[in-house]
């Protein structure tokens, strides 16, 4: 693909580009999801921008680790955010912020959820371009078969090879599930962000089998988060539905 875009003469990275928007698509998500209630927007666009700070630090830890011990491979080249250690370390902080701000965590989390779902269709939309959390090599035949540029993590491992675009399969889950949430009518607070934790990790488990790992095992680490992300979804989504019903 293309990991550097050029404006006149300067050259710059399509992955960052692309999580920028991602970042402005997402806190447009929470300006529209809160329009008709000026004080709440206000409190959750603080609160996003917050969380940023956990969110980035933690998602950075797998560039920084692969730069200092193993600056001359293409892990150490090409490396982008790793999701999960963002979306612990933002989750943590989550708690302590919603009391601080006086928010509801549940009722954030829902407008939160349509965010990270827009998000993160930009940003594996940018490690696509960026050729990093590159698939496995498949058949000429096929028809999303990918090349990648010699330039990327994938293209430099697999030159001339093509690969399954596993980036994309995970943008258009992403795209999915925003699409889903956007149109899903809402019983109970939670029930947007559960439902999103449902679907992303059954998309992610499957997408996994067709990612390049280089060791290879019957499950992923990613798969194995994704069974526990759709355990304790499950669990939440039945806490928060019965707590609703309890109410009436």
């Amino acid at each position: 693909m293309y990991p550097k875009m050029f404006f006149g003469f300067t050259m710059i990275s399509s992955y960052w580009i692309l999580v920028a928007i991602g970042v402005i698509a997402g806190f447009m998500a929470v300006i529209i999801s809160t329009k008709k209630h000026p004080q709440k927007m206000k409190k959750l666009l603080l609160l996003g921008l917050l969380l940023f700070i956990p969110f980035f630090l933690g998602a950075g830890i797998t560039i920084i680790y692969n730069k200092l011990f193993f600056p001359e491979t293409a892990c150490g080249r090409f490396s982008g955010f790793s999701l999960w250690p963002g979306i612990i370390a933002a989750c943590a902080a989550a708690f302590p912020l919603c009391r601080i701000l006086k928010i509801d965590i549940w009722e954030a989390a829902d407008i939160f959820a349509l965010s990270v779902s827009i998000g993160g269709f930009f940003a594996k939309t940018g490690c696509l371009f960026n050729g990093c959390c590159f698939g496995k090599v498949c058949s000429d035949n096929y028809f999303l078969a990918t090349l990648f540029s010699v330039y990327s993590s994938a293209g430099s491992m697999f030159p001339d090879k093509p690969l399954h675009p596993v980036q994309l399969y995970s943008a258009l889950s992403w795209l999915f599930i925003f699409i889903f949430l956007t149109f899903k009518k809402k019983n109970f607070d939670g029930q947007l962000i559960t439902t999103a934790g449902i679907l992303f990790a059954v998309f992610n488990f499957i997408i996994e089998y067709f990612r390049y790992h280089p060791l290879e095992h019957f499950v992923s680490n990613s798969q194995i988060f994704s069974l526990i992300i759709l355990a304790v979804s499950v669990f939440l989504f039945n806490i928060r539905k019965k707590h609703q019903s309890m109410r009436f």
